[in-house]
């Protein structure tokens, strides 16, 4: 029966991500641990399209006891960026990268960000997470 594949899968989705690990993969900046996570939720919205289910990120909110907030931002991010994309930064650097995404991509700026983040990573020159915020306004706002 696929309605009851369906809720073991999302039994099984449950217990493997769930609020506390989230954070604390965040906790740790575990960026890579916490993508795969997230992924998985992005990839059981998409299995999903099989059953007509409304307000599948309410159910993740409820059954995750996540806010609907962190929930987008966790599915936003897996879509925003592949695995090796990711660097292991605070999540508040990816937020405020994700939250401006559509911004950045239409000036065709969103990639070369992502590297900046990473490259910023790599060689311990990351900036505070206010500076990198006015950087991406600036960029957004078109004052580069």
């Amino acid at each position: 029966n696929e309605i009851e594949k369906f809720k073991q899968n999302y039994r099984e989705l449950l217990s493997q991500v769930n609020a506390e690990k989230l954070k604390q993969l965040q906790k740790q900046k575990k960026m890579k641990e916490f993508w795969t996570s997230c992924k998985k939720l992005d990839k059981f919205q998409n299995l999903q399209d099989k059953f007509d289910i409304i307000n599948l990120k309410e159910a993740f909110e409820h059954d995750l006891e996540m806010s609907l907030r962190s929930v987008r931002d966790c599915i936003n991010f897996c879509r925003l960026f592949n695995r090796n994309e990711v660097p292991d930064v605070p999540f508040g650097y990816i937020s405020a990268l994700t939250e401006r995404a559509s911004a950045l991509i239409s000036a065709d700026v969103f990639k070369q960000e992502k590297k900046f983040l990473l490259d910023a990573q790599k060689n311990g020159n990351l900036p505070s997470r206010d500076e990198y915020r006015k950087r991406l306004d600036k960029i957004k706002n078109g004052a580069t």
